[in-house]
């Protein structure tokens, strides 16, 4: 019984890890700052817990499975940050957007202008 849980946890985080890297690489972000991030999200986290209770289960302990009720609780804390916490669109509960892209976006344009300017007395 155990096995097939595992090999269904299995199935389902290696989906969840495949869809979200065909979703994260169709967007483009101007910022970049997302390329810093492992592709997969929470589903890279629930593979390992089911390689860590695989591992651990045949190597050390049958005790090891316990580990498996982390799952209602990371659940629990996905379902909270989902409704209630921060999200990565910029957006907070209020609904009001934050301004970072303008900064930024100015920021962006002095770099660059600075880049071209060096470019410019190199040539010359």
């Amino acid at each position: 019984m155990m096995s097939f849980l595992l090999w269904g946890l299995t199935f389902v985080a290696y989906k969840g890890i495949i869809d979200d890297h065909e979703n994260k690489s169709s967007a483009t972000s101007k910022l970049g700052s997302d390329s810093n991030k492992l592709a997969g999200g929470a589903y890279l986290d629930l593979l390992g817990l089911v390689v860590v209770v695989q591992f651990g289960s045949t190597l050390f302990s049958n005790k090891f499975y316990w580990i498996l009720c982390l799952l209602p609780i990371w659940g629990g804390y996905k379902l909270y940050s989902m409704f209630f916490g921060a999200n990565d669109t910029g957006v907070g509960n209020d609904g009001s957007q934050s301004t970072n892209e303008e900064v930024v976006d100015e920021a962006l344009a002095e770099k660059r202008r600075k880049r071209a300017e060096k470019r410019r007395q190199k040539r010359l």
